[in-house]
């Protein structure tokens, strides 16, 4: 075997004859595709981006729990106060 990954054998005309090894059938190596950005191979994708939607979102929903907090104690004090004050005659017509 040569280093080519060639073997050679004898046809029986005395001709040489060429023919592949079975351990030189390899696929084709292929290289990844470049980004105009960065040195390295491009592996982000559309993905990614959803990714990113995960924490901007828990921070949104964190964020507006916070605020709803507040308008409910403010909720709870106001009735609290409103149900301490003396009651209100109905007017009869």
């Amino acid at each position: 075997m040569h280093a080519a990954g060639l073997e050679t054998g004898f046809s029986g005309g005395g001709g040489v004859c060429l023919r592949w090894a079975t351990t030189a059938l390899r696929p084709p190596v292929t290289t990844p595709k470049l980004s105009r950005h960065s040195k390295g191979p491009s592996t982000r994708g559309k993905g990614h981006y959803l990714l990113l939607v995960i924490p901007v979102t828990t921070f949104g929903l964190g964020t507006w729990q916070v605020f709803r907090l507040q308008w409910k104690l403010d909720l709870v004090e106001q009735l609290e106060k409103r149900s301490q004050l003396p009651p209100i005659p109905i007017a009869a017509e």
